[in-house]
């Protein structure tokens, strides 16, 4: 027989047998239509998955440490081990580009009338997503973006001066910046987690885009640094200790909710001062920004100012930088729309009132809102305290016995003093001749 016939056979057979043809064919064709459709649906789906898992960050190494030691009386011996790890991958950047660590934390965030504990979300009968998510947060190091392939849309990511100045920032992910500010760029901007204050420095770019960002919440984060979580810990921690011989049934309450802590407080060590966490430049720095902020406040009060009434504000000062970084707190508790900073105002003072410190002279247009003839009064009974105060610094410098039997130390301050209220008073002088 050969190829011919066979196939002259077979059509004589299936010609003779039509209806057990057709079922049988239509059974190939179902079944090989099963199959491609199985197999597409789980490449799709692997498809998909691996998106995702690209997202996230390739080449990443989780480690986790477990400490099971304690002491006799129950207090944790184990250590904070993240500061050694950090300083060992960055010894080996050849090998290791980037370590942050991965904590999770729950808070409730606010931004204007956008709260997280008013927000609601379901699935549509499709299984679409609807309603807003309320965002994850996590804590990181100035390494989070590379550990996590994520790329800046605007502003910057986390520092290690964010990290080492236990800076209250965060960044968003694309997602959570849609839920609280829309089309409006975040950047500046400040949420409340919690009731704390975290100013927004970056937006991360969408790691998914289309079906897949949509059905996924992987860009719907918040940021902070790590030692934001530390900084509030460590303060609870060491008030609750020093409040609870007056307070001692809320206290011993209160510790038992804080991460790490004993079986009971009263066992606990009386808290002492540590020098590592003293920071003179800094709290000087801070201190010129308290000393502002407190004259602009005092210049409103007196000239009965609402404080819903907010203005941009012009400050004048040959170190900015403490002022640069107290943005949000001018913003704040100044009053303040927009900041501009400048070594010399040499513009118009027109509609301008003035406030001055030792470090700062603002400059505020606010002439619309106040009584000229008050201001002036108001900057003369500034001037005459500054007086005040420089004579009594300039008598006791002039005292030889008080130079000669007081403290090196003292008489250095007392010095100090001279010089910051020699520079206050020309400022409130300058201020007093630019109002004629």
């Amino acid at each position: 027989m050969n190829l011919t016939q066979a196939i002259k056979m077979a059509a004589k057979s299936i010609s003779s047998n039509k209806g057990r043809s057709a079922l049988t064919m239509l059974g190939i064709i179902i079944g090989i239509a099963a199959v491609m459709t199985i197999v597409s649906a789980i490449n799709g789906y692997t498809e998909k998955t691996m998106e995702q898992y690209e997202a996230m960050g390739s080449n990443k190494l989780t480690v986790n440490i477990w400490n099971y030691l304690y002491d006799e009386d129950g207090n944790s011996l184990g250590q904070d081990y993240f500061p050694a790890l950090y300083d060992y991958c960055n010894s080996i950047k050849e090998y290791v580009l980037g370590v942050t660590p991965q904590a999770y934390c729950n808070a409730t965030v606010v931004y204007g009338t956008k709260s997280t504990a008013n927000m609601s979300y379901n699935y549509d009968e499709n299984g679409n997503l609807t309603g807003d998510v309320p965002p994850s947060i996590y804590y990181g190091s100035d390494q989070y973006s590379i550990c996590n392939n994520l790329t800046l849309a605007s502003g910057r990511a986390l520092s290690v001066l964010d990290i080492r100045g236990y800076k209250q920032v965060c960044v968003l992910g694309d997602r959570a910046a849609k839920i609280f500010f829309d089309a409006a760029d975040p950047v500046g901007k400040v949420l409340q987690l919690n009731g704390q204050s975290f100013e927004v420095v970056g937006v991360y770019a969408p790691r998914l885009t289309g079906e897949s960002a949509s059905a996924s919440q992987i860009d719907n984060v918040i940021i902070l640094p790590y030692t934001a979580r530390r900084v509030l810990v460590y303060v609870l921690d060491k008030a609750l200790k020093l409040l609870h011989p007056f307070m001692p049934f809320v206290t011993e309450e209160l510790y038992q909710a804080l991460p790490g802590s004993a079986e009971t407080i009263m066992t606990q060590a009386w808290p002492t001062v540590d020098e590592a966490h003293n920071w003179p430049e800094e709290e000087e720095a801070f201190e010129k920004v308290m000393d502002y902020i407190k004259a602009v406040r005092t210049m409103r009060t007196e000239m009965n100012v609402h404080p819903a009434k907010k203005t941009s504000m012009i400050i004048e000062t040959a170190d900015a930088t403490p002022f640069q970084n107290a943005q949000v707190y001018l913003a704040k508790f100044a009053f303040a729309t927009e900041v501009t900073f400048t070594a010399k105002y040499e513009g118009s003072t027109d509609g301008m009132v003035q406030v001055s410190t030792h470090a700062a002279r603002g400059f505020i247009p606010m002439m619309e809102l106040i009584d000229r003839e008050k201001e002036l009064a108001r900057l003369n009974k500034e001037k005459a305290k500054a007086e005040k105060e420089l004579a009594m610094f300039e008598n006791q410098l002039a005292n030889p016995k008080f130079v000669e039997r007081a403290p090196a130390a003292l008489v250095e301050e007392i010095r100090a003093k001279r010089t910051n209220s020699q520079s206050k008073l020309a400022n409130i002088e300058q201020s007093i001749k630019a109002l004629g």
